[in-house]
């Protein structure tokens, strides 16, 4: 009950203060309006600008440009051929795709070879990679005729249905039902591989995705580690009033209470990102993969802060020393730990530096979660994460037990 008594009393007295209800309800909404931001610049960037070019103007050809607008990946416009084919070789569309006239016939037909052009522009990197993907919807047009076309055959040879419009009722059922094979996902997918350390690993093709998130999640946990150290101000203060020392007198241990007020900063501090986390899904459409995994490295990564605060506070003799070192060591920690650009890819040296700091373990273990998908491919930086706190931790009880010796 000593350690739920702590949590309680620590909680409380965190609440009540104007000042850090103002920081924990004032800081995730500024971080999330900024990250929000750079969310959406970033989203908007990325997204590869074509245009398309639809001289059937059929069912079939509009329901192709239909689908290519809705994917996230690209930027599309349409116009008329002569604009389209001007602005491709300014380079202000990374490539245009025509589709020529009698595109749905030819369909019908089953004859689906050379019914779009496309035109690219001299520096084009990507036209061929969304020439695929505009492909991918043409075949599966094509699948779906093919596929009812088969069915009706085979119906009428069993002498299953007669007459044009039983045929033409079954064909049109067939079609959809195979259209609808499609989603959520097709079929047949991509595996998405890539070398890590000599090795060829499979993975769900979500390293693009993390390329935006890592700046949301870099600005996170800068900001977790800021205010967690700040928040590590109690104990030089209960320090130098003497509390700690009168501990020793109390039924309670030194190591249940350092660990109740550790757990409740650890606490609030949880609640503060869990708010930006839903709020930049709910209001900037920010997508994460395995949140489960997300908010256990969360735990993890406050938890190690929980001690590191505690051991920096320990060492420290005033709240002065500790505003003094609280932003350098963010600073510091937050550079050469991959919160801003990822150092440990740029060359050995910077690796074995990012690896003494736990912002390099936390964005480490989101890689492994955006890489993997859903599984669980962190529970190695989880540990070393929580392997740090327990070694932060006891240095802090053995610092305090020795200066209170004193």
């Amino acid at each position: 009950m000593g350690f739920i008594k702590v949590v309680v009393y620590r909680l409380k007295m965190l609440l009540t203060s104007p000042i850090y209800l103002i920081v924990l309800l004032g800081m995730p909404v500024t971080v999330v309006l900024f990250s929000g931001l750079v969310l959406n610049r970033a989203a908007k960037d990325l997204r590869i600008p074509i245009a398309i070019v639809d001289n059937d103007h059929s069912e079939y050809s509009r329901l192709v440009v239909e689908r290519i607008f809705q994917k996230p990946s690209v930027k599309v416009q349409t116009g008329d051929m002569q604009d389209v084919i001007r602005k491709v070789s300014t380079g202000k569309y990374e490539a245009a795709y025509i589709i020529k006239k009698g595109f749905m016939e030819r369909i019908l037909d089953e004859d689906i070879e050379g019914l779009i052009e496309m035109v690219k522009s001299p520096s084009s990197i990507s036209a061929e990679i969304i020439g695929e993907i505009i492909s991918s919807e043409v075949i599966r047009l094509s699948s779906n005729v093919t596929a009812a076309n088969y069915v009706v055959s085979e119906y009428k040879k069993m002498k299953v249905i007669s007459g044009k419009e039983a045929q033409q009722k079954t064909w049109e059922e067939a079609w959809k039902y195979t259209d609808a094979q499609w989603e959520p996902k097709p079929l047949m997918t991509i595996e998405y591989k890539e070398m890590q350390q000599g090795t060829l690993k499979s993975g769900s093709g979500n390293k693009g995705l993390f390329h935006t998130l890592d700046v949301i999640y870099g600005m996170i946990i800068s900001y977790l580690m800021f205010n967690m150290l700040v928040g590590g101000s109690w104990v030089i203060t209960e320090k130098n009033d003497g509390i700690i020392k009168r501990i020793y007198s109390s039924p309670m241990k030194l190591s249940t209470y350092i660990m109740g007020n550790i757990f409740a900063v650890a606490i609030i501090n949880f609640i503060g990102v869990s708010l930006m986390i839903y709020l930049l899904e709910r209001f900037f459409s920010m997508q994460s993969i395995g949140l489960n995994q997300v908010y256990m490295l969360l735990i993890a990564y406050l938890l190690c802060l929980s001690s590191i605060s505690l051991f920096l506070a320990t060492i420290l003799k005033s709240i002065s020393q500790l505003q003094v070192v609280t932003p350098v060591t963010t600073l510091i920690t937050s550079f050469f730990g991959g919160s801003f650009i990822n150092l440990s890819e740029i060359s050995q040296r910077f690796k074995q530096i990012s690896m003494i700091t736990p912002q390099h373990w936390f964005m480490e273990g989101l890689r492994k979660t955006y890489i993997s998908g859903t599984g669980w491919g962190a529970g190695q930086q989880m540990l070393i994460l929580l392997e740090g706190f327990i070694l932060f931790f006891f240095l802090s009880i053995i610092v305090l037990k020795i200066t209170g010796d004193r």
